[in-house]
């Protein structure tokens, strides 16, 4: 019964492990809602160029380790740092059920 059990929640993290899409959707929402209003980088206009250039070079900057149940997403944030220079260099996401949990603290994902 317990491997029965066992097979069922992981056939339910295979199939619930974020796609890449997924992610960027994600990364998008999250620092569109982060730099909206709180004047992160100085001025509207900033705020505003940096969510539209993170928004398009996400897949880019993102680096994604499959381990098929879960998956844990690399965000290079070098870019960000000309702006903000206590931003971290990396960003670490583990996607596991269709969720995502940021590892790395930052002011942009949360």
């Amino acid at each position: 019964m317990s491997k029965i059990f066992a097979l069922l929640i992981g056939a339910l993290l295979l199939m619930t492990n974020p796609t890449d899409p997924e992610f960027e959707g994600f990364i998008s929402s999250q620092i569109s809602n982060n730099i909206a209003g709180k004047n992160l980088f100085g001025d509207r206009f900033a705020n505003q160029m940096v969510t539209g250039f993170v928004s398009k070079i996400t897949s880019d900057l993102t680096q994604r380790a499959n381990y098929y149940f879960f998956s844990v997403y690399t965000l290079d944030m070098t870019g960000l740092r000309v702006f903000r220079p206590e931003l971290p260099p990396a960003v670490k996401v583990v996607g596991i059920g269709g969720q995502f949990i940021p590892l790395t603290k930052n002011p942009l994902i949360k």
